[in-house]
This record gives C-alpha cells, structure tokens and sequence, in this order.
C-alpha cells in the first residue's frame, strides 16, 4: 500500500512527480488541451490527498476506472 501525507503547498508544488507533471500540463495546455489523464498509482495518490492545492489554481480531478482525469479551464 503506498502512503502519501498531505503536503504544504511549497512541499507539494516542489514535489518531483507534481514538477513533472506540471511539465506535461503546461505542453497540453499550449496544444489547447484542458485535460491529461494519469495512470500512475503514486501519481494519482499524491493528487487525491492534496486536492486542495489542485483546487486552488483551477484543476479539478475525476477518477473513473483507475484513471484519474485533470481538467482546467482554457483562456483565451
């Protein structure tokens, strides 16, 4: 069983796996893209016990069969 604690936000936000995925969503984003889905369990842990943070700049999370989708608003 993987255990992930809730984080502050400067620990959670210089997270390894949250700066890489923060990568991928900025290169969805420019292809204008408002979503990516992760598949990986540490990944999906991490987000699901500091949604707060995802909260607070605009992301929301669904899960639906063991894929967790991101999802964020495109200004233009």
């Amino acid at each position: 069983m993987i255990k992930i604690k809730k984080l502050s936000r400067d620990e959670f936000f210089g997270h390894p796996d949250i700066l890489k995925l923060i990568n991928k969503i900025n290169k969805k984003a420019i292809s204008e893209f408002s979503y990516i889905h992760i598949k990986e369990k540490k990944l999906i842990k991490l987000l699901k016990n500091n949604e707060d943070w995802l909260d607070f700049v605009g992301i929301t999370l669904s899960l639906k069969n063991k894929i967790l989708c991101l999802k964020w608003s495109r200004f233009n």
